[in-house]
């Protein structure tokens, strides 16, 4: 469901207009159990212009808070009770794959934040991947970069994007390979309710966009959508959404509408099959198809009243003037998709909301559908119940719909909730979260797996962006979601964006940032960082050596009897070091080398009160005069290629 805090919007700038005409209702026979739909078209009510828009305004809004809208809460608090005291509900998580093999975060940067964006908790980011550009839209603000993280000019107001006055949420942006066009959607929240859709005249977001808005049931005009989600294949799209009534007080079931792709990327009439609710599913999430395929791949559970039990949704067909599009799924078992307590983080209270088991995100490619959720699960080694990320794969979902795997990937006192992912053109799966823990502030992360790779399993998480505050802004509200992007230009990399906890700079003290990445995963060089410290030339024994990015300790070791320690294997990254505890007083003095080889002019501190010291061309660092004491050496930004 929705889990916004919305704002009371700004005045209006152009009222949305919009035409349905009923064309025909077609019984669309299909194997399994098959589903009909209703034929619409739905005409363009505008244009616009990206590089034309005026800047966005940095006004602040008044905060309200929208009401939260589980299908059934009192099963759900329930659920996040016993979950929360420990009680088990899903099955243990399989330990992480060990070794080198892992996610490499290549180019990353700041996404958007709190203080640009209206005043939304939470974001719900999302984010998708161009030949040239990466294109960012959160409640309520879009921002375009180019792939080096530089924007493309101001902020975008997406009221103005729009062109309309209505509340607006639960962003999803996607870039499709097949036409080379960027499709955005969105739903409003007052009323009159809508869909609305834009589509980009060509590769180049920065210029012109058809727009389109339509009822989110044709048949009565009176629903409101919840949670929109967007498939794109060779000939269709599909948007998804939990449809309620309108007072947003009764769940009437997910419902879907299917385009016709051609007709959206010229920008004209739009052909369409309407998918009325079926209270039987919940959440559907259309898949991304990243390899050559006309049908349209879609996930759902049922949340509390089933977690054993998933449905795969085959839609096929095309609407025209003559034709529409048909659906049908099969039901498939997995393990329980429990609900996950709410995260811990570092600094105490509150918790982090982690919402509910629904599924997050789905992708296909060449016969694997993989679809994600955040469930329940107790970790290898642990004691209580955890937010785990649970990756399921369906192979030839069109057909045989076989569960190829089912797991569940957590690790012992850690939470992790909201992932995305998508699959390389190696087959490969890359996957980003949120994650905190008792002693780790909210940040990003990334995990996967290679084809090859035992099954039901993922690699040891990566660091994206590190928590930097204790999450505490007005509420506790987090995601509703992340993004995963397969980059057009090289399908081996994938684009990843979350949120994490940001200090001070992002305004209302703590709240939250986003952050953007391109990834990688494969065999990695085993890199090794070396070094010593030592006190008026004495190695020191037995000290504790953190290896950080960010605040986060990714690996502790300690100094030899020669005051001599190593980390390896190293994944690619920008690292601290703190050698923690150094007691005594004169020179400190101690190398840092990468593989074998001195790390020259990095900056060295001894404790925080001293000046900064550069290493010589071998590594080397020396600070004299220091007084008597328990210090703290850090080597800063040791980067590993």
């Amino acid at each position: 469901m929705r889990h916004n805090l919305r704002v009371r919007e700004t005045a209006g700038r152009v009222a949305t207009m919009f035409i349905l005409v009923p064309l025909l209702l077609l019984l669309a026979p299909f194997a399994a159990q098959a589903q009909s739909g209703q034929n619409f078209v739905i005409q363009p009510y505008g244009t616009v212009n990206v590089d034309q828009l005026p800047p966005e305004g940095s006004e602040r809004l008044e905060y309200r808070e929208a009401p939260w809208l589980p299908r059934d809460p009192a099963a759900l608090q329930r659920a996040k009770a016993a979950a929360e005291t420990g009680a088990a509900e899903g099955g243990a998580a399989p330990d992480v794959v060990p070794g080198p093999l892992n996610v490499n975060e290549l180019t990353n940067f700041i996404g958007l934040k709190f203080s640009e964006s209206g005043g939304f908790i939470p974001p719900d980011n999302g984010t998708a991947a161009g030949f040239n550009h990466i294109v960012e839209f959160v409640n309520v603000v879009g921002a375009i970069y180019n792939k080096s993280g530089v924007k493309q000019g101001a902020n975008i107001n997406l009221h103005t994007f729009f062109g309309t006055n209505q509340g607006l949420t639960d962003p999803v942006v996607r870039f499709d390979l097949g036409s080379q066009r960027w499709f955005v959607t969105m739903i409003t929240v007052s009323v009159p309710l809508r869909w609305i859709l834009a589509v980009s005249a060509s590769d180049n977001p920065t210029g012109s966009w058809t727009l389109y808005s339509f009822n989110p049931d044709p048949a009565n005009n009176n629903n409101l959508p919840d949670y929109p989600n967007m498939g794109i294949s060779d000939d269709k799209v599909v948007l998804t959404a939990n449809a309620f009534n309108a007072a947003g007080t009764a769940f009437l079931g997910a419902e879907f509408v299917v385009f016709n792709k051609s007709d959206l990327v010229a920008g004209t009439t739009a052909h369409t099959t309407f998918f009325a609710p079926d209270s039987g599913t919940f959440t559907l999430r259309a898949a991304m198809n990243l390899s050559s395929d006309t049908n349209i791949y879609m996930t759902s559970h049922n949340g509390s009243n089933s977690p054993t039990s998933i449905r795969v949704y085959t839609v096929t067909g095309l609407p025209t003037s003559i034709s529409s599009a048909s659906s049908s799924f099969v039901n498939r078992t997995v393990s329980a998709i429990s609900q996950p307590p709410d995260a811990a983080q570092s600094g105490g209270a509150p918790l982090i909301q982690t919402d509910d088991n629904r599924l997050l995100d789905a992708a296909f490619r060449s016969t694997h559908l993989y679809t994600t959720a955040t469930s329940g699960c107790l970790p290898s080694g642990d004691t209580s119940t955890r937010a785990c990320v649970r990756v399921i794969e369906i192979v030839n979902p069109g057909t045989t719909a076989t569960v190829h795997q089912d797991f569940n990937f957590g690790i012992s006192g850690i939470y992790m909730y909201y992932p995305a992912l998508s699959i390389t053109s190696a087959g490969d799966v890359i996957a980003v979260f949120s994650r905190s823990s008792s002693s780790e502030f909210a940040g990003v992360w990334a995990s996967g797996r290679l084809s090859t790779d035992p099954l039901n399993t993922f690699q040891p998480p990566t660091v994206i962006k590190a928590g930097e505050a204790h999450y505490n802004p007005f509420a506790s509200r987090w995601g509703d979601y992340s993004s995963a992007t397969i980059d057009p230009s090289d399908q081996t990399k994938v684009w990843v964006s979350g949120e994490y906890a940001c200090p001070g700079a992002c305004a209302n003290g703590s709240n939250w940032g986003t952050w953007i990445a391109q990834t990688s995963i494969g065999t990695v060089t085993t890199n090794t960082i070396t070094g010593s410290i030592l006190v008026n030339g004495v190695g020191q024994a037995s000290r504790t050596v953190k290896l950080t990015q960010g605040i986060h300790a990714v690996a502790t070791t300690t100094t030899n009897g020669s005051g001599q320690y190593t980390f390896t294997p190293v994944n690619s990254g920008t690292y601290n070091i703190m050698i923690l505890g150094v007691p005594g007083s004169g020179t400190f003095s101690g190398n840092v080398s990468l593989n074998g080889v001195g790390e020259p002019g990095k900056a060295v501190k001894v404790s925080r009160l001293l000046g900064t010291t550069l290493t010589d061309a071998g590594g080397n660092f020396s600070q004299a005069a220091v007084s008597a004491g328990n210090h703290t050496v850090t080597i800063q930004n040791v980067d590993v290629p």
